[in-house]
C-alpha cells in the first residue's frame, strides 16, 4: 500500500477508493517495485532479490482478488438470508392477519426491496413478486420448504398424483 499525498482524493485515484483514509493498491505494483527490464538496468540483468519482492507482491494481489470474490459470495448469502426472513415474516403476517401476501408484494415493489433482492442476485421482476406472493399464500415456512424432508414429501405427493 503506498500513501497517496493529501493533495489527491480517492475520486482522483480510482483504484482502491472503498479503502478507509488515503491508503490505495495500485494495480500495477508488481511492475513498478524493481522493474529490472529500464534501460538503465538493462546491463545488470536479472535481480533474484527484486524477482522474489515481484513474486510475492503478484501473489498477495491474487490472495486479495480471492477474498474479495469471496467477501462478494457471502454478502450474497447474507442479503439471501434477508430475503428468506421478509418471507417468513409475510408468512407469520398472512397466518395472523391475513395480510402476508399484499406485505410481501409492497416490500419486494419498494426500492428497499429491489435493492436487497438485487444484492441477493435476485433480479427483482414482476415475475419474481409474484412467485413470493405464491410461496407466502402456501404458508409454508422458508425453514421447512427448504428441508430434505419437505421437498421428499412433495416429490411423493406429485408421483401419487
Amino acid at each position: 500500500m503506498y500513501r497517496v499525498p493529501s493533495c489527491y482524493t480517492q475520486a482522483d485515484v480510482g483504484i482502491g477508493s472503498e479503502l478507509p483514509g488515503c491508503y490505495v493498491l495500485y494495480a500495477w505494483q508488481p511492475f513498478h517495485i524493481g522493474n529490472t527490464e529500464s534501460p538503465q538496468n538493462r546491463h545488470i540483468g536479472p535481480n533474484r532479490e527484486n524477482e522474489e519482492k515481484i513474486k510475492w507482491i503478484m501473489f498477495d494481489t491474487i490472495d486479495n482478488s480471492a477474498f474479495i470474490n469471496d467477501q462478494g459470495k457471502r454478502s450474497s448469502k447474507l442479503f439471501a438470508a434477508v430475503v428468506l426472513a421478509a418471507l417468513d415474516d409475510a408468512i407469520a403476517d398472512d397466518k395472523k392477519y391475513g395480510n402476508g401476501i399484499e406485505s410481501i408484494a409492497r416490500w419486494a415493489r419498494s426500492r428497499d426491496g429491489r435493492e436487497v433482492l438485487m444484492c441477493a442476485g435476485i433480479e427483482p421482476t414482476e415475475r419474481c413478486v409474484k412467485g413470493m406472493m405464491e410461496f407466502v399464500s402456501r404458508g409454508v415456512r422458508t425453514s421447512v420448504a427448504l428441508s430434505r424432508e419437505e421437498s421428499e414429501r412433495q416429490a411423493a405427493a406429485k408421483e401419487a398424483a
